[in-house]
């Protein structure tokens, strides 16, 4: 996971479509037991690019939060 989150580091300093790195932070904490870090990371990606919404619901990255009363508030894709 360490090495995961350093090359996202690097990703989001030469990318210019940072909606898919917040979403994949936003699994990288997910996946590492941060449920609130990655919360923010993915509210920042589906603001960015509301088809992450949907995205969302199926991606096993993601399984642990959609429990959570956060996850369930995001406003569903229009």
């Amino acid at each position: 996971y360490d090495e995961a989150l350093a090359m996202l580091g690097r990703a989001q300093q030469v990318m210019t479509d940072m909606e898919y790195t917040c979403y994949n932070y936003g699994c990288y904490y997910a996946l590492h037991g941060q449920p609130e870090v990655a919360m923010d990371w993915l509210e920042k990606a589906f603001s960015a690019y509301e088809p992450f919404r949907g995205m969302a619901v199926t991606d096993e990255d993601l399984a642990s939060l959609r429990e959570l009363e956060r996850f369930k508030r995001i406003p569903k894709k229009k």
